[in-house]
């Protein structure tokens, strides 16, 4: 399966992150004997293993005659193709994986690390060889050799997805939302772009997706091989009734083991996976009870003066800051909100913060402005009542906020709805900045 790609006297890597460092050391583990050249926009340390560097505004354009440029998913395509690129000639860890190993893929806006990981613990659970790796952070080219024999179970992102020529042999679609607005020219080539993971399936392959869904319902009606669906509908096959699914008439899992109502549809999708793969559903089932979900996803911090304090950081969707304040009707007394801005629609998202009833939003740029704003005309064309709204940088500022204002039995909902990287690195730091600040409210006098 090298043969190919070790025949070529050279072979860029572009895009010198985790995967690109992935890259590297597997070129040279496998026995790659070629140059390598290294392209990246900003200059960073050089591992070992590599001939020549190329960075700078025209990293591309020194590249582009290469006859294998390894991409890196944080490149986006039409710069490489902008660039002179031959697109028989771009290829990646995604690309080498669909081509030669069986994958269980997942795709979709939100949900496919939990779904993914689910997925995983029920195959390990029932004795299948499997190994998790893509967008969750795990390179596949990090993977153990024996891993290409194996079943790997890969979530994909859309930038992972955008320069495929084969399909998984299992493809699970979840729900596709507006997201990295920033990095497509439209929501449709967004769209499009997931949906490759259907594109190049055949008929021995198999389609697990929701017909709720409006492109899980296209996905079903293009699909070339097997379909598993899941679904409100009783024409499904995984019947969604509330938090329980339902399977040939009988109530198989209630889904409350993990907060939130939308996770029914992660645990229905990761069920029928399984299922195709010869886990009785009712078993895949069980196996699935003690999954324990992964953190940043409306995760309990601390409760405080009798203010729970929950950390969602990974909703950076407007979609999903509607989920997360949906899993605590009645109960929030105040939201922590905004990000960097990827032009979203909050129409709906300001409705529902409305509908909460929370008595405090803290503003963080630059989406939280105008989050304010759209609250503040809704309310005051409906004649509702305004939540307090307080704009800062400062997380300590956020949390004392809550703290003076909530009471007892409030929760307090950290959901951006957007990115973090404004005033933040990433989700993660943004995230410890939150812990932080409630850590330093709970010591003081």
């Amino acid at each position: 399966m090298f043969e190919k790609i070790f025949s070529f006297p050279f072979i860029a890597v572009v895009g010198l992150g985790k995967e690109g460092y992935s890259t590297i050391s597997w070129l040279r583990r496998k026995g790659y004997g070629g140059k390598i050249v290294v392209a990246d926009l900003i200059e960073k340390d050089i591992p070992d293993g590599v001939d020549h560097v190329c960075f700078g505004e025209n990293y591309l354009y020194e590249v582009s005659k290469y006859p294998i440029i390894f991409r890196a998913p944080g490149i986006p395509l039409g710069k490489l193709l902008k660039a002179g690129c031959l697109m028989n000639s771009i290829t990646s860890q995604t690309s080498f994986i669909l081509k030669n190993c069986r994958v269980i893929g997942v795709t979709g806006t939100k949900g496919k690390s939990t779904t993914a990981t689910l997925i995983t613990h029920i195959l390990k659970k029932a004795n299948i060889p499997c190994h998790l790796a893509g967008n969750i952070g795990n390179p596949f080219f990090d993977l153990p050799d024996e891993a290409l024999n194996e079943l790997i179970v890969a979530e994909f992102s859309s930038h992972q997805l955008l320069d495929i020529h084969d399909s998984p042999h299992i493809s699970v679609l979840l729900n596709i939302e507006p997201e990295h607005l920033d990095y497509y020219d439209s929501f449709d080539s967004y769209v499009q772009a997931k949906m490759n993971i259907i594109l190049y399936q055949r008929k021995n392959d198999i389609l697990v997706t929701s017909p709720d869904y409006i492109h899980g319902h296209q996905a079903i009606i293009n699909a070339r091989g097997k379909i598993i669906t899941f679904g409100k509908s009783v024409d499904n096959n995984f019947v969604i009734n509330g938090n329980e699914i339902v399977y040939k008439d009988d109530a198989i899992i209630n889904t409350s083991f993990l907060r939130g109502p939308h996770n029914v549809d992660n645990v229905a999708a990761a069920i029928a996976a399984c299922s195709s793969v010869g886990i009785a559903a009712k078993n895949a089932a069980i196996l699935a009870k003690d999954y324990i979900h992964l953190p940043y996803r409306l995760e309990t911090i601390s409760i405080t003066e009798g203010i729970e304090f929950i950390d969602d950081p990974l909703a950076t969707t407007p979609e999903a800051l509607i989920k997360a304040i949906d899993t605590f009707k009645g109960k929030i007394g105040a939201l922590i909100c905004g990000g960097s801005e990827r032009h979203q629609d909050y129409t709906n998202a300001v409705h529902a913060i409305i509908q909460s009833g929370a008595k405090l939003v803290v503003a963080f740029p630059s989406t939280g402005e105008r989050i304010a704003s759209q609250i503040d005309a809704y309310a005051k064309n409906n004649g509702q009542m305004t939540p307090k709204i307080i704009f800062t940088t400062s997380m300590e500022d956020a949390v004392l906020a809550v703290y003076n204002i909530c009471s007892p039995g409030d929760v307090c909902l950290h959901s951006p709805g957007a990115p973090s990287f404004d005033n933040f690195k990433n989700y993660q730091e943004k995230s410890q900045a939150y812990r932080d600040a409630i850590s330093a409210l709970k010591d003081r006098p």
